[in-house]
């Protein structure tokens, strides 16, 4: 069984046990057990991981929609991230610890120029400081002067004597008086 396990990749495990799903699907209680444990012997995988495999192929459409709703649903669609940047862009691109504090005196102040409704601003209201921290992570921040160092050299190089050549200094070890 861990021969057999180190030899096969995932996706041809996965290529076997889809080769099987309609003979699986036509056979009696008995016969899905004698399919299940030669199936377990082959592929190298746990019976009940072979059984939740065949029904996630049971169920999948094919092409790209195969309806797989696994994790949380979306609460912050992306109409309330288009909120929160508009807010951000108002405030001149304001980090989240700051903005967070005062969001809901931008979207009162801003009261003429907000189109968006009300179920978007109690979703913007009630957001957390470390959601607000993420979506502002994928905002693009304008960079002014294209990246070059804006620091300009000062006309001290003309005002302080830069010694170019050797000095009257004394050798080491030369007393002089």
């Amino acid at each position: 069984m861990g021969y057999r396990s180190q030899i096969m990749t995932m996706a041809t495990k996965h290529e076997v046990i889809k080769d099987v799903l309609k003979e699986y699907l036509r056979a009696s209680k008995e016969e899905k057990g004698v399919i299940l444990d030669r199936l377990e012997k082959t592929v190298g995988m746990h019976r009940k991981t072979i059984v939740r495999r065949f029904r996630v192929l049971q169920t999948r459409k094919e092409g790209y929609d195969w309806s797989d709703t696994r994790g949380r649903a979306v609460y912050y669609t992306s109409d309330v991230t288009e909120a929160l940047r508009f807010i951000w862009d108002v405030s001149h691109e304001l980090c989240a610890e700051r903005l967070h504090a005062i969001v809901g005196k931008y979207i009162s102040a801003l009261k003429q120029d907000w189109t968006f409704d009300d179920e978007v601003t109690g979703k913007l209201l009630s957001m957390s400081i470390g959601t607000v921290k993420e979506r502002i992570s994928h905002f693009e921040k304008v960079v002014s002067g294209g990246g070059r160092c804006m620091t300009k050299p000062s006309d001290l190089k003309e005002i302080i004597p830069v010694r170019r050549g050797p000095w009257d200094n004394p050798d080491t070890g030369v007393w002089r008086d």
